[in-house]
């Protein structure tokens, strides 16, 4: 349904035709207004309808801002970063453990943050974490977030971080099947 409003201006006496013309001037923004209003609202329901989408994968999502900051991460990925058993978030910034892995970690955003203005950037960077025995345990693709039209400032989304644990499972929960047959 499509957003509807009204707009009533009233007085104890007639308009004059001076007062009309300042209505009709005033009118067309009113309705850019609520047009403007109706199209955030819009967004912010698509957003939170993304986030939940996000929320739901197997897969972790770590979303960093144009410094390399955390701005946002799914369930998945907070859970696998309080662990801090490969990665963890230290002074507001993802971290691995390992130094050497850090340092390919912090490459490979570093290589997604100049990538991102460029039209024609790769699929991104793989980087492994491993837990202290040595043995495999995350998997991170580090991809660049082009930026928005009006895109500014150090809190815009610039750099995806996917992380996958080995020991996660991979199928789809049976439930969910049911669900869709």
């Amino acid at each position: 349904a499509a957003f509807r409003a009204r707009l009533r201006i009233a007085r104890g006496s007639a308009f004059g035709a001076r007062e009309l013309a300042l209505v009709q001037c005033l009118l067309p923004h009113f309705i850019r207004a609520m047009r403007s209003h109706e199209e955030a609202v819009l967004g912010q329901m698509e957003s939170r309808l993304l986030r939940s989408a996000v929320d739901s994968l197997c897969l972790g999502v770590v979303i960093l801002g144009e410094s390399g900051e955390l701005l946002h991460a799914n369930r998945r990925a907070e859970q696998t970063l309080a662990e801090r058993r490969s990665i963890g978030i230290i002074n507001g910034s993802i971290r691995c453990t390992h130094p050497h892995e850090d340092r390919k970690l912090w490459s490979a955003i570093r290589l997604a943050l100049a990538q991102r203005f460029d039209a024609s950037r790769g699929s991104g960077a793989a980087v492994a974490a491993s837990r202290d025995d040595g043995s495999a345990w995350l998997s991170m693709l580090v991809r660049p977030i082009a930026p928005g039209p009006f895109s500014c400032g150090g809190k815009a989304a610039a750099v995806a971080v996917y992380i996958r644990r080995s020991d996660q499972e991979r199928d789809i929960p049976p439930s969910i099947i049911s669900e869709v047959f």
